[in-house]
């Protein structure tokens, strides 16, 4: 053959790439593991036990005891989500309930937290009340299904979800997944709570009878775009 050199075209391609891609910040706790550890719950911890995969109290007399846990979220995700299952093996009253209150750490003007008070009133009428604070006033509520936590055992897997300035509650009474909206409401100022602290009071007869289990928080940043598209392409440097 002669040295005639062959050459090959060399097809340039301008392409522009795109992906979908999901930044998550998630704190959960499962009690699987048997301790309080990971993550790290702070507070009354020797009135607390970790039992058959759940939270309970243990609580050795009447009064009240608290625990609290960091849960880092992304300020800048357009959705976070605060669930947990909380039980209490009895009707509820004004001497036997259970609180989770979502506290805002970072140093602002004032104090902003959001409430999730379980029962706590007299006769039948229990129900899942949310409050939002700021500086010590209230600045809106969602409420639940009236009654739903007047019976024995009051169980209720809550959903608290914001989206922007809109708050929204759902919540399941059997402990399952099948959330049903409670209520809904927009707040006129910003609030991103980053840790949670749960609360009981109690009588002597209701020491070991709350428990929680299935702490979930997340918060996720989307970024949904196109597959690679074909801008342009140039045929170069043809064979000869």
């Amino acid at each position: 053959l002669s040295s005639m050199k062959l050459r090959l075209p060399f097809l340039t391609l301008l392409l522009t790439f795109f992906c979908t891609c999901v930044s998550a910040q998630i704190t959960s706790d499962n009690f699987e593991d048997g301790d309080l550890l990971n993550p790290s719950w702070t507070g009354d911890n020797a009135n607390f036990v970790v039992t058959d995969g759940r939270l309970r109290l243990m609580a050795p007399a009447a009064g009240t005891s608290a625990l609290g846990v960091a849960t880092p979220i992304d300020r800048d995700a357009p959705t976070t989500r605060y669930e947990f299952l909380v039980q209490m093996d009895f009707a509820p009253s004004s001497g036997n309930f259970s609180t989770v209150t979502l506290i805002e750490s970072r140093v602002l003007p004032e104090v902003r937290q959001v409430e999730i008070k379980f029962g706590g009133i007299s006769g039948s009428d229990d129900r899942l009340e949310v409050t939002f604070r700021a500086g010590g006033d209230d600045v809106g509520t969602l409420l639940g299904t009236i009654g739903a936590l007047g019976a024995d055992p009051a169980t209720a897997r809550f959903r608290l979800e914001h989206t922007g300035d809109t708050w929204t509650l759902s919540a399941d009474y059997s402990g399952g997944t099948n959330f049903l909206l409670q209520d809904q409401t927009d707040l006129t100022f910003p609030i991103s709570p980053d840790s949670l602290a749960l609360f009981c009071r109690y009588t002597a007869t209701r020491t070991d009878k709350f428990s929680w289990d299935d702490l979930l928080v997340t918060s996720e940043t989307t970024v949904d775009e196109t597959p690679p598209v074909l801008l342009s392409s140039a045929l170069t440097n043809p064979a000869r």
